[in-house]
């Protein structure tokens, strides 16, 4: 990786680290559309509880049109599963252990 202002190997790893952690989230990126949702925001925490899954909002935009309804579409990343889940994982191998949310999107204690 190439990266002018980085003279310093440690520093140019650092920065590959995290090019490569962020393409492995974009892998998984979506496009979902709800019925209207004013408490999602970009840089928050979606929950799907029904699933035990979480994920990452990247974008939001939120439309509001009296003739064609009020809807929410935003690009969620990163899925991991929410507490609660076994820890075995059978169901769902292969993603991340997250931290628990609570219904609108915040993290909880």
């Amino acid at each position: 990786m190439e990266e002018p202002l980085i003279r310093n190997s440690f520093y140019e790893f650092l920065m590959a680290w995290q090019k490569f952690e962020y393409l492995w989230a974009q892998q998984f990126a979506t496009e979902c559309t709800f019925t209207f949702q004013p408490e999602v925001m970009a840089g928050g925490v979606i929950a799907f509880p029904d699933h035990d899954v979480q994920m990452f909002c990247e974008s939001v935009t939120h439309t509001f049109d009296y003739s064609g309804g009020f809807s929410t579409s935003a690009t969620l990343t990163a899925p991991s599963l929410t507490k609660g889940v076994r820890v075995d994982r059978q169901s769902m191998p292969g993603f991340a252990l997250g931290g628990g949310v609570n219904s609108v999107g915040a993290l909880s204690g």
